[in-house]
């Protein structure tokens, strides 16, 4: 990964990840791979929320996601669905295509980092 960011920790932070599991790095890497298995399905949801402008599917999904990430200390991820899921919840989805956009990007950011923990 060469020198890495400094914001890395943003994406996986992977001592705070493994310290909420006692150290069990062998743990870790099976939810890392059960997430990589499952997350296709919960960006579709959210996917459909958005399309349809359907809040309350939207904020479930959101919500789903951010808890989901949030396991893995992934900032940057949990702050992005927790974004669609607050726009859902108020119901001003105007800027709901830019959250979109901004989750996928932090999704993207963030899978590399979990397939490495889920080969490891």
């Amino acid at each position: 990964m060469g020198m890495g960011n400094r914001d890395d920790h943003r994406i996986l932070d992977r001592v705070a990840a493994l310290e909420r599991l006692d150290n069990d790095e062998a743990f870790l890497g099976e939810l890392a791979g059960i997430f990589l298995k499952d997350y296709p399905r919960m960006m579709r949801e959210i996917e459909r929320g958005v399309l349809t402008r359907n809040a309350p599917a939207l904020r479930h999904a959101a919500h789903g996601l951010k808890g989901s990430v949030k396991e893995f200390a992934a900032h940057d991820a949990a702050d992005a669905a927790f974004r669609l899921e607050q726009m859902a919840m108020t119901g001003d989805l105007r800027l709901v295509e830019d959250a979109w956009a901004n989750l996928k990007v932090e999704m993207a950011r963030l899978l590399p980092a979990l397939q490495d923990l889920a080969h490891r």
